[in-house]
């Protein structure tokens, strides 16, 4: 079977229900409903303006243009049925707990199949997958919990491990749990459990699914933007990086504290909401590492003057860079929040939880990508921040993963480092401050770029850049994800 054959199996045979209650513990939220396969499973979804331009697999478009049904249903409703239901949840994962995962179990999955027999009966007759969701993030569920002090009396390994239990207790088919996980590199890692995990690129779906307010034109995704227009509005563009986030993380920080440093302040687009100095002035650490890699590599040598503190506080707060860290911390406060858009100005929705308007990215050239906790190993991540600018021919240049690089070119993109010449030695470094450093490097030397130099280096990567755009549009992670969800619930039991 192709894949579109797979959709339509899943969409004519499948009533699409979602949990309609938030599991919480302690007022903290366990599980609550998802919409990821109503998304999938609506036309409109497809639909990116007025102008009835669609992005993803057109037959796949077509298909859903000539069905008039919702086969999302009412949860309840769907377990009286004798069709096959999908039922939805959103997975939280517990870690201020001392049982994190013997808690879940029990407030969340014993709970749900005592509230709802019908559940684990039509379960076991393959007649209902529980689909979990836990894409937001690339959490490592084979993070081995029990051998941390603070969980020592765990009952399970880790989330995997629970999983595989629920199976077995409740004598569920393999084929009735599928997890969709935002984790890269489970694709690579041999598990020892006999549970269906779906590795892939979760949010890559998300760029298109802009719930902006009513009064924003969903226009601004601007698929019909040309490269020639993006062309033109290099020539112009006052502001060179973009360097948007929503969320608070001292990188992010470190990063806006850096701009101001170089003076590029006035050259970025910057979204910026919460900002805590002692992430600059009170990690030691970053320093002392830093500084090293400036006296190890010449090319860097010159950046020294802006890792060269004293990291000791006392020592630190007696430097003749206390002035000058002064002023730009007070500048960097007084201007908070950074508001990237002035359409977020005008309509008061300041830092909410809605998407940032398409509008930054035709101000700017480049977009400098933040993705959560570099320091982990065990986790790879391709964030909505990274598939965002891709639509507006943006080069990408992350501070994230290692091995981030590597893995974006593994679904099919091309790289930057005809851009950014350091790209490989930022993918491949095992150490985040290492990576941080580079990152300075290359968004100060592209910024003292003549503009003719820059403008030319992208004219003659036209087509890395539109192929990039092309395949995003596309989004092929949605054929992954349906074809591996396929496969999954139709796989025969051993």
């Amino acid at each position: 079977m192709n894949y579109i054959d797979k959709f339509k199996y899943i969409y004519e045979n499948y009533y699409i229900a979602s949990i309609e209650e938030e599991y919480l513990v302690d007022n903290v939220l366990i599980a609550s409903g998802t919409n990821f396969f109503n998304d999938i499973f609506s036309n409109e979804t497809y639909t990116i303006d007025k102008k009835g331009n669609t992005f993803h697999n057109k037959e796949v478009v077509n298909y859903l243009n000539t069905k008039n049904k919702d086969n999302h249903i009412n949860f309840r409703h769907a377990l009286n049925t004798n069709k096959k239901v999908i039922l939805q949840c959103g997975l939280h994962l517990l870690y201020d707990f001392p049982t994190p995962l013997q808690t879940t179990k029990e407030f969340f999955f014993d709970k749900l199949f005592s509230s709802y027999e019908r559940v684990v009966e039509k379960m076991r007759k393959k007649e209902l997958v529980l689909f979990i969701y836990q894409g937001w993030e690339a959490e490592n569920l084979e993070d081995n919990l029990k051998a941390r002090t603070q969980y020592s009396t765990e009952k399970y390994r880790d989330y995997y491990d629970m999983f595989e239990s629920i199976l077995k207790e409740y004598n569920l088919p393999k084929s009735s749990m599928v997890f969709l996980s935002s984790n890269l590199y489970g694709n690579d890692i041999k598990t020892k459990y006999n549970f269906n995990v779906i590795y892939d690129n979760s949010l890559e779906l998300a760029t298109f699914l802009r719930l902006l307010p009513e009064n924003i034109d969903m226009s601004l995704i601007d698929i019909d933007y040309s490269f020639d227009e993006y062309l033109e509005n290099v020539k112009t563009n006052n502001s060179i990086v973009c360097r948007l986030n929503r969320t608070k993380h001292p990188q992010r920080d470190l990063m806006l504290y850096y701009l101001h440093r170089l003076e590029l302040q006035d050259k970025s687009i910057i979204d910026h909401k919460f900002f805590n100095e002692d992430n600059i002035l009170r990690d030691g650490d970053f320093f002392d590492k830093t500084i090293v890699y400036c006296n190890e590599n010449k090319k860097l040598s010159h950046l020294k003057k802006y890792f060269d503190v004293r990291h000791t506080e006392k020592k630190y707060w007696e430097t003749t860079y206390l002035e000058r860290d002064k002023k730009i911390l007070s500048k960097i406060q007084s201007d908070l929040p950074y508001v990237a858009s002035p359409y977020e100005k005008k309509e008061h929705t300041i830092h909410s939880n809605l998407p940032i308007p398409y509008d930054v990215y035709k101000k700017s050239i480049f977009s400098w990508v933040s993705t959560s906790l570099p320091d982990k190993e065990d986790m790879m991540f391709l964030n909505q921040s990274t598939f965002n600018p891709i639509l507006f021919y943006h080069p990408v240049l992350w501070y994230g993963y290692r091995n981030t690089t590597k893995y974006f070119k593994d679904y099919g993109f091309k790289s930057y480092d005809w851009l950014f010449e350091s790209e490989n030695i930022i993918d491949t470094s095992d150490c985040k401050y290492e990576r941080f450093v580079y990152n300075i490097y290359e968004i100060d030397r592209i910024s003292n770029m003549s503009r003719d130099e820059l403008y030319n280096k992208i004219k003659d990567n036209k087509d890395t850049l539109i192929h990039n755009r092309n395949l995003l549009i596309d989004c092929l992670s949605i054929e992954r994800i349906m074809t591996k969800f396929y496969e999954m619930i139709n796989e025969t039991e051993i």
